[in-house]
């Protein structure tokens, strides 16, 4: 079985330190087309994806999103 995944560009974010924020995902943006936390957390599905990005992605750093 084989997994596929589509690759998006995502437009840049207006905010500078926002785009810091969510610089390192790695699988929102080949999954899902998004960095926005906003976004991720409206579908289950983007909740799914933003918890194996937590997991998996040991470059992430969630320090500035901790408000």
């Amino acid at each position: 079985m084989w997994i596929t995944g589509h690759l998006c560009y995502t437009h840049p974010m207006s905010d500078p330190s926002a785009h810091q924020a969510t610089s390192s995902f790695k699988l929102l943006t080949a999954y899902l087309g998004t960095t926005s936390i906003e976004e991720v957390l409206k579908t289950a599905r983007g909740r799914r994806v933003l918890w194996l990005e937590i997991l998996l992605n040991d470059q992430l750093d969630l320090t500035p999103l901790a408000d």
